[in-house]
């Protein structure tokens, strides 16, 4: 399991879920292992469709890039681009 730093509501004793959509992930050095099950070449763009551990996780890469499927790709997501949630009420943390 990865460990990102996020905001720090409540003192920090919340427990957080991220979100990010598929375009704002960088493939690279990342923290986060996702693990290729479904290549989908869509023109100008691949649809990745892996996991992160137990999670789904999508990621688009420009079509130049070659993957396939059981490949393990190092993602990190675009810093700015995250969103938080309490994983309790499922509501959005604002970022201050």
């Amino acid at each position: 399991e990865a460990v990102m730093t996020g905001p720090e509501p409540d003192g920090g004793k919340m427990e957080l879920e991220m979100a990010i959509r598929p375009e704002d992930i960088v493939v690279g050095e990342g923290p986060l292992k996702a693990l290729v099950r479904v290549v989908e070449p869509l023109g100008p763009h691949i649809l990745a469709s892996c996991r992160v551990g137990d999670q789904p996780f999508r990621v688009i890469l420009g079509s130049d890039v070659s993957i396939e499927s059981g490949q393990e790709l190092s993602v990190s997501p675009v810093a700015d681009r995250v969103r938080w949630f309490d994983r309790e009420s499922g509501k959005a943390i604002p970022l201050s």
